[in-house]
């Protein structure tokens, strides 16, 4: 599946690359909320919550019909320190104009750092980013495993007002991404080798690894109430980042009262 997205990214690249070469692009957006300083901000659940804006994905398939971010954003404001939009066409049914839309829909004095969800592996990808209202980026070991490859759209990302969320699964992919200077972690949950979701996976992890001072730590996939976010907080993640279990069936409010109660 990775290597099917990648191709697919290429393409997108190599249509941002002719944009570039004939300078129709716009400004980098800097006037960005801080992605880290907001996940260290108290809120009403035990970790900062990172809502995600995904309508479907290939474990799940359809979530729930498209939502308008109009009325996604606000809502994710008042319970959120952070939101996640997936940006995938292909696979996820996201897009990139969708950072926009959100970022104009948070209400005055209420909008989130944006962290933008995608298969991010080259620099033109890094440079599109930071043309967006994205505070932050995903960036996977899976998909860059190159500690020189993977330091480098860090700094690269950090040079353009963009943090980089680097994901891992495992202790060895734990080592890449401390050795290519991430600071901010997500443990995913789920095996993308065999798309298993273990929600002690990621506390078990950082149990054996605790986080090091500068780092920030979020915990991804499984985590569906009160039991696993007072969990991921016990554990050291300062936050944690939920998807499916506030998307499932569209019931945005509803999901989000399951989750206080549960």
């Amino acid at each position: 599946m990775l290597e099917k997205i990648r191709a697919a990214k290429a393409i997108e690249s190599r249509k941002f690359a002719a944009l570039k070469a004939q300078g129709c692009l716009p400004k980098i957006n800097r006037a960005k909320p801080d992605f880290v300083a907001s996940l260290h901000k108290r809120g009403k659940w035990p970790v900062a919550l990172i809502a995600e804006y995904k309508c479907a994905s290939p474990s799940r398939g359809q979530i729930c019909k498209p939502l308008p971010l109009q009325d996604v954003a606000p809502l994710f404001a008042n319970e959120a320190q952070a939101m996640s939009i997936l940006t995938e066409e292909l696979y996820f049914g996201g897009h990139l104009d969708y950072l926009t839309i959100a970022a104009q829909s948070f209400h005055a004095g209420a909008s989130l750092p944006l962290l933008r969800k995608d298969f991010i592996f080259d620099k033109l990808q890094v440079e599109e980013t930071a043309l967006t209202p994205a505070s932050a980026m995903l960036l996977m070991v899976r998909l860059v495993p190159n500690v020189q490859d993977l330091a480098a759209l860090i700094e690269l990302g950090a040079s353009l007002g963009v943090a980089a969320v680097v994901e891992i699964y495992d202790s060895q992919e734990l080592t890449i991404a401390r050795a290519a200077g991430a600071q901010i972690i997500l443990v995913n949950n789920r095996d993308l080798a065999t798309l298993k979701v273990d929600p002690k996976h990621g506390l078990e992890l950082i149990r054996e690894y605790p986080p090091k001072a500068h780092e920030t730590w979020i915990c991804a996939s499984g985590m569906r109430g009160q039991t696993e976010l007072v969990a991921a907080a016990e554990s050291g993640f300062q936050a944690a980042l939920l998807g499916t279990s506030i998307m499932q069936n569209g019931t945005l409010r509803e999901n989000f009262q399951r989750l206080a109660s549960s």
